[in-house]
């Protein structure tokens, strides 16, 4: 097995902080994650982890060791993306994340069309809210996020996409008018996406610009996810607020009406963002795609 291969799988655990999930991100078995992970502590005298029951945690030696493998495998992955293009070839791995409306209702077409177009090239997405993408950016997880919401994290780098809307949502049943103001607002009964989603820090800010407090609302529910937003609105006689991205099926069909709010501005940009340092050329590759085809979307 090459010591590339070995300082993925130490990556690997050491990313998760699990021998079991990094085997099941890399195909092998457990005991092969072990096998890995002993060969490189004899092989530097040192003890990368350590291991208290079922629970793993870096030693100092493995925060040492996690921070030149993740330089280590960037430049291994830059050189065989310079190493293909004398052969015309485009290739290497793309590790993304995305907040939870832009990766359901936005990547998975351009993800498809990239994959077409560059068919080496190996992508990984992983889907959270920005504050959990934002998180795995500065924990080298992924190279690339790409959020939503209107707060930036401090140490990170920001690239404007698109502007998105997100709208007032409920069913048909429920009659409310085409438009209503705010304090309609803070009597309706509402399900709103989690803490930590871009989608909730838009509402809170939009609603600071009135001095009104997200407590003032009539909040049944958060969860999650729009679409289980939208899945219980068919079962509840709430409205919600989300992204019209989102729920642009739901209003062709009207299966959601949307109500205007006249006074609240639900405006905000979806972003990309990375670490601070160099971008490699099949990065680089890869935001250009993405802010081209979401040009044409804007």
């Amino acid at each position: 097995m090459s010591e590339d291969f070995r300082l993925r799988v130490f990556a690997a655990a050491a990313h998760t902080l699990s021998f079991k999930q990094a085997a099941q991100e890399l195909c092998i078995t457990q005991p092969a994650v072990s096998k890995h992970i002993r060969a490189l502590e004899e092989h530097y005298h040192v003890r990368l982890f350590e291991r208290l029951g079922s629970r793993l945690s870096l030693t100092t030696a493995g925060q040492v060791m996690l921070e030149h493998v993740q330089q280590l495998l960037s430049d291994y992955a830059t050189l065989s993306y310079a190493m293909h293009l004398f052969n015309h070839e485009t290739a290497g791995t793309l590790r993304l994340g995305a907040s939870t409306t832009i990766a359901q209702y936005l990547l998975p077409a351009l993800l498809a069309a990239f994959s077409q177009t560059y068919p080496e090239i190996e992508l990984s997405l992983i889907n959270g809210n920005s504050r959990s993408i934002e998180q795995a950016l500065y924990c080298h997880e992924i190279e690339l996020g790409l959020v939503e919401g209107i707060y930036q994290s401090p140490g990170l780098n920001y690239q404007r996409l698109m502007d998105d809307e997100l709208c007032l949502l409920a069913p048909p049943r429920l009659q409310l008018a085409a438009a209503i103001s705010i304090n309609e607002l803070k009597r309706l009964p509402l399900v709103l996406r989690e803490h930590g989603s871009g989608t909730l820090d838009v509402i809170i800010n939009a609603l600071q610009r009135h001095s009104i407090k997200l407590s003032e609302l009539n909040i049944k529910l958060h969860l999650g996810s729009s679409e289980g937003i939208k899945l219980f609105l068919q079962h509840c006689d709430c409205a919600a607020i989300i992204s019209r991205l989102a729920a642009a099926a739901e209003l062709q069909r009207g299966e959601l009406n949307e109500i205007k709010i006249p006074e609240l501005n639900l405006k905000r940009r979806f972003h990309l963002v990375l670490s601070p340092g160099p971008i490699s050329p099949l990065l680089q590759r890869f935001i250009d795609y993405i802010h081209s085809r979401c040009a044409d979307l804007s």
